[in-house]
């Protein structure tokens, strides 16, 4: 378990939460036109967008390196470093070379991909003809998948076929998969609005306007300044050796239990808008693992201690820290006298028994580790 900061300051950091929190409901505010009505994905891109010349506040990670090298050197190998990329002309990724072909056979659409004359391009058969459309925006890290949208100036499509590195195929994108509803047959189109709730948790900060995303002046992937904030100040006053009052400095954000949870949860799914029935037998849930732990009793009798920070380094990728690191951090509070230890008297083993991979989706090769922490999700006697 880690050492939890002093009340003093998991106030300060909740006050600052709350803050942005106001800031953010500020912006969509303003953004939403008299009358008018925000659909679920335009609610969640409207909270990101930031406004024009709030770029000079971000220095970037890089300028995190000289003076925090471990945490830079961590964070630069996990996957939040390279979760977003803009493919340009004459970039051909080797993914699109593949000749696979993904067929919706409830719609009677046939997909396949092609490069070429520096393009990467998914294209969509139907009986009426192709259309083909040009990726220009990858997003993941690869680690799972890399999901493509298309961009015409201030629209987007997001492309209903994804690739996915560690079984090297190419297959539906994630809630596009057969029969589903489209407006295209190559995908969704989404205005700036939209396509801002993509955008927003790949990004450090997503610069623009309701009409238009300034993606050229955005701080692109997830980085330092996502969880600690804008910090060219703290960088300026740092170079110059000034000694910042308490109140001014860089706050690690991550320490406190429901800040954290509400922090990572920001992308990770927050833990609010959860139905309780039928969670058990929901495939997506162990996709969203801020709406997944909050439901075991590991957090619920934690009084608020228990957060994502407890097991995860949040620098880190959770690849390089391993199952036996996770499992210390089980180990550490379920055994005797101040946690009730294992009723079969193991000391390892516990994710594989209490946090099973599940697939989200039938026909895809995704898994994550379900973080509802059950004694027996597996059904084992």
């Amino acid at each position: 378990m880690v050492e939890w900061i002093k009340n003093h300051r998991a106030a300060a950091i909740a006050a600052a939460l709350a803050a942005a929190t106001v800031a953010l409901a500020v912006i969509a505010f303003v953004s939403r036109k008299p009358g008018e009505t925000l659909n679920p994905q335009q609610q969640i891109g409207v909270k990101w967008i930031k406004p024009p010349g709030s770029e000079a506040d971000y220095a970037g990670s890089e300028a995190c390196k000289s003076c925090h090298i471990k945490e830079y050197q961590e964070y630069h190998a996990s996957p939040h470093s390279h979760t977003l990329k803009q493919i340009v002309n004459g970039d051909e990724r080797p993914e699109f070379a593949l000749k696979q072909t993904v067929m919706d056979d409830r719609n009677n659409v046939r997909y396949s991909v092609a490069k070429g004359g520096g393009k990467n391009q998914e294209v969509a058969a139907t009986p009426s003809g192709s259309q083909a459309a040009a990726a220009r925006w990858a997003f993941g890290s690869g680690a799972q998948a890399f999901t493509y949208l298309a961009q015409n100036g201030p629209k987007f499509l997001q492309l209903r076929v994804s690739y996915y590195p560690p079984v090297n195929e190419w297959n539906f994108t994630p809630g596009s998969g057969p029969g589903t509803p489209f407006h295209s047959a190559l995908g969704d189109p989404y205005n700036s609005t939209e396509a801002a709730a993509c955008f927003g948790c790949h990004s450090t900060a997503l610069i623009g306007t309701r009409k238009s995303l300034d993606l050229a002046h955005s701080v692109m992937n997830v980085g330092c300044e996502s969880c600690h904030g804008p910090c060219r100040t703290h960088v300026n006053q740092s170079r110059r050796s000034v000694d910042l009052p308490l109140e001014k400095r860089i706050k690690p954000p991550l320490n406190n239990g429901p800040a954290a949870m509400d922090l990572c949860g920001s992308c990770h799914r927050l833990t609010v808008a959860v139905a309780d029935e039928n969670m058990a037998s929901s495939a997506q849930l162990a996709r969203f693992p801020g709406q997944a732990l909050p439901r075991s009793r590991c957090f619920r009798e934690s009084a608020g201690r228990l957060s994502c920070v407890t097991c995860h380094n949040p620098h880190e990728s959770t690849s390089d820290q391993g199952l036996a690191s996770f499992e210390s951090k089980c180990i550490s509070c379920h055994t005797a006298p101040h946690g009730s230890p294992c009723a079969r008297g193991e000391t390892f083993g516990c994710i594989k028994c209490h946090m099973p991979e599940e697939k989200i989706a039938a026909r895809l090769s995704l898994k994550f580790h379900n973080h509802w922490i059950r004694r027996n999700p597996l059904g084992l006697d």
